[in-house]
């Protein structure tokens, strides 16, 4: 899939280099899944700060995980996007320490990429109506392995393990004020 004809191309009114870094990762998904997940992270990484500049006061952490927690504890993320926010950043960051990542997990998390942009985009211009365009897998080549559609739902059902997980881990719910 061109640049071009990215599944990001609605956040180029919003923030032009979050588009450009989601549209590069979606370049690499089949090619290279680590460097998807690398430039997946970044992404994330570049909207949370701009958020955390823009619409928080406080003193903002060097660290990605901390600011996801404090975008959601401030109300401005919830639960199910940050989720998405902390699973690319996980896979991210082994993207990076040389971790080898199946095709599936780039996909899913350019996928979950594609699901937040449309909250940072909310979130960046105030009121704004964002029609989330229809995510289309960029299309491998006819060299690359079909194979991976075990790996898919494996993947899945972590995703599910994972949600239900967190999900009986909490004791109040998300709008319960503690």
């Amino acid at each position: 899939m061109s640049m071009s004809s990215s599944n990001f191309n609605y956040l180029d009114p919003y923030d032009p280099r979050v588009a450009r870094l989601a549209a590069q990762a979606e370049t690499y998904v089949h090619e290279d899944p680590e460097a998807c997940l690398f430039k997946l992270r970044l992404m994330i990484e570049t909207m949370a700060r701009t958020l955390a500049k823009v619409r928080m006061s406080q003193y903002i952490s060097a660290d990605l995980g901390a600011i996801l927690g404090m975008l959601e504890r401030e109300g401005l993320l919830s639960r199910r996007d940050a989720d998405r926010l902390h699973a690319i950043r996980r896979d991210g960051n082994a993207a990076v320490h040389g971790d080898p990542l199946p095709k599936p997990t780039a996909m899913r998390r350019l996928h979950d990429a594609h699901q937040v942009g449309a909250w940072y985009a909310r979130m960046i211009k105030r009121g704004a109506k964002v029609k989330l365009p229809t995510f289309i897998p960029p299309a491998m080549d006819e060299h690359d392995d079909p194979s991976h559609q075990r790996a898919e739902q494996i993947e899945d059902e972590l995703e599910r393990v994972r949600r239900d997980t967190r999900d009986a881990l909490l004791i109040f719910r998300e709008d319960e004020d503690v």
